[in-house]
């Protein structure tokens, strides 16, 4: 009785400390805060929002001890962090409350040292971190698919970074595609690297690209057709789609690249092609245009012999 009688007593005196400011401060934080006696680990005082993170009354957080909050498994690590944040030499860290219905919550504690009474305690102030931990599961989880659709896609698949812009990963395909020994010799070259000096309509391959990858920052895609080169000088026709993506809180471009050489070269063939019928028709047609000249001169004689 008389040890709830003080325990009573410690948690008016925390709340009486700074009057109603600090009562309102107390109650009024999204954080659960847990006061602990460093000595017995005993928990003598908590907010309405402790209640609310382990699903246990205030009179039942009393009854606890510190170590009682965690899951048994971290209890040895809890432990010796408290003795930790009890002498001041530990501030904050991440570790598990378990609630009444036995959940596992991830938290992120915050501690400080207050005396009550002349006598040191242990203010700690637990952060529900489900909501980061979530997002940071679903973060992991779109890489690792992000990983498997860049390793095995049939494309070839790299990324630039700013602010310089060279490669910073490329996958099998890409580096069977400029032929590099490996992806850390490809990662070495940046796109001038792997350009001709100018591009087919004259402009300076280095010019363009900065021109290019603006323009899919800005507008969040770019499709282009390119002239590249091979990493022993080969030069090839592609289509690049540079697409603004973010990737490890960074912002990056993909860029998807297909050599379209063959149905390039088929095409420039077919516009030759279509050049030497052009040539071929208007020499057809005014070897026409002279016969009918000529069968009209012949008329003209036949008709002027007659008179």
């Amino acid at each position: 009785m008389a040890k709830k009688e003080n325990q009573e007593k410690n948690i008016n005196e925390i709340q009486n400390r700074n009057g109603e400011n600090f009562n309102s401060l107390f109650e009024g934080l999204a954080d659960a805060i847990f006061i602990a006696d460093p000595d017995s680990k005993k928990l003598i005082g908590c907010n309405k929002r402790a209640e609310k993170l382990t699903a246990y009354s205030r009179k039942e957080i009393l009854s606890l001890r510190a170590d009682q909050l965690h899951p048994k498994d971290l209890v040895k690590r809890t432990m010796e962090d408290f003795k930790k944040h009890a002498a001041g030499k530990l501030i904050v860290v991440d570790t598990e409350v378990l609630t009444k219905n036995k959940k596992r919550i991830p938290v992120s504690v915050n501690t400080s040292v207050i005396r009550i009474n002349g006598k040191p305690c242990l203010i700690g102030i637990f952060r529900n971190m489900t909501e980061r931990k979530q997002t940071e599961e679903a973060l992991r989880q779109s890489e690792e698919k992000y990983k498997v659709l860049f390793e095995s896609s049939r494309d070839a698949i790299m990324t630039l970074a700013p602010p310089t812009w060279r490669f910073t990963s490329g996958n099998p395909a890409t580096i069977l595609m400029f032929r590099a020994k490996d992806e850390k010799e490809f990662i070495s070259k940046g796109p001038g690297d792997l350009s001709p000096k100018y591009q087919p309509d004259g402009q300076s391959s280095s010019v363009k690209a900065k021109s290019m990858i603006e323009k899919a920052m800005k507008e969040g895609s770019n499709f282009i057709e390119w002239v590249h080169t091979r990493v022993g000088g080969e030069e090839f026709f592609a289509t690049v789609l540079l697409t603004r993506i973010e990737l490890g809180g960074r912002k990056l471009l993909q860029a998807t690249v297909r050599d379209i050489t063959e149905s390039k070269r088929a095409e420039l063939l077919l516009i030759k092609k279509n050049k030497e019928l052009e040539r071929a028709n208007k020499v057809m047609v005014g070897r026409e245009l002279k016969m009918i000249e000529l069968k009209h001169k012949i008329k003209e004689l036949e008709r002027s012999n007659k008179v």
